[in-house]
């Protein structure tokens, strides 16, 4: 079983946020305290988003300064293997996440586009010594309202195309050694395309959900500025939410999970403290561990969603915590 925190290296893939080059937001002080934390708190694997975060040999023109050399990921991987931490690197090819490929981005779906991509898979493959996973993401494609926030040339893959590249990029991480990682967004929303197009066999799923499951833990859309902000916007106005749980995503997601997870792919779930709620943790570790079958259930992650810096390493330190406690709780 992976218990999981995931880490931010690059963050490039916010595109919505910053497209301007700049130094990776990363500190070792913050980084060595998070790995301590980790060790003493049974997290087994450390999920760093990568992208522009490393210097990739095939590509070093998507370094930033403080990217890592490919000296300091292996110092890195042998570092936490020694402390019983894999170190499993995540690159999304999302539309909506992959600005950290510069140029290439603008590329998508060309066949300069597809050789860059299983170049970096490989580069990333070996940096990382052979990691079991490399995680995709591939969350948020279809997502108008990211899209509509982005900066710069704004694309995205429908249909049948999305699933060739879905494919595509599985099979690169497949042709390494490596299993392929992705979001659950397709299973959610379209589940009968997904599995028609997404074999069961050599992939696994990551199914994110930020609030609460139990309806005692709702979170009413007044009850705080952020959620009143984000649901004032159309064209999610018009939805008239009540509670946050009620938005559609939050709803197909506890439709679609478990029978996803019945139908044959194995499910490592994400939780978060970025929206404010403070039962996420709690709510999923408890649905997961008894709702989802136990050979499907593979792990469970929780990603902050916040820089690697000493201004977040409380916050980091607490999504910790927190998975720490619910798995203790429920998993026995």
């Amino acid at each position: 079983m992976l218990w999981i925190l995931h880490v931010m290296l690059g963050a490039q893939e916010w595109g919505w946020e910053d497209e301007d080059p700049r130094t990776i937001q990363f500190d070792d002080e913050a980084w060595d305290i998070i790995i301590k934390e980790c060790h003493e708190n049974g997290i087994n694997a450390i999920l760093l988003d990568v992208g522009e975060g490393v210097q990739y040999p095939s590509h070093p023109e998507l370094a930033r300064p403080g990217s890592w050399p490919v000296e300091r990921v292996h110092k890195e991987v042998k570092r936490l293997k020694e402390l019983g931490i894999a170190l499993i690197p995540f690159v999304n090819f999302s539309a909506t996440h992959h600005h950290w490929l510069g140029d290439y981005a603008k590329m998508m779906s060309t066949e300069p586009y597809y050789k860059v991509c299983r170049e970096l898979i490989q580069d990333t493959y070996e940096m990382f010594g052979k990691p079991p996973y490399i995680m995709l993401g591939m969350d948020e494609e279809d997502n108008t309202f990211c899209l509509r926030n982005m900066k710069g040339l704004v694309s995205m893959r429908r249909g049948k195309l999305f699933w060739h590249d879905l494919q595509f990029l599985c099979d690169c991480v497949r042709e390494t050694g490596a299993s392929p990682w992705i979001a659950a967004d397709h299973l959610i929303k379209f589940p009968e395309e997904f599995r028609k197009n997404v074999s069961t066999e050599d992939i696994t799923l990551i199914p994110w959900h930020y609030m609460a499951v139990k309806k005692e833990h709702y979170s009413r859309i007044d009850s705080l500025p952020m959620y009143k902000e984000f649901y004032s916007q159309e064209p999610l106005c018009y939805m008239n939410l009540t509670y946050v749980e009620d938005d559609a995503y939050f709803v197909n997601f506890m439709k679609q999970v478990k029978p996803g997870a019945e139908y044959g792919y194995n499910m490592i779930p994400m939780v978060s403290t970025y929206n404010k709620c403070e039962y996420c943790t709690d709510d999923h570790m408890d649905y997961f561990w008894n709702n989802i079958p136990r050979e499907r259930f593979k792990g469970f992650s929780t990603a902050p969603w916040v820089y690697t810096t000493m201004e977040y390493v409380d916050e980091i330190v607490r999504s910790i915590h927190l998975l720490r406690e619910a798995r203790e709780k429920y998993c026995k």
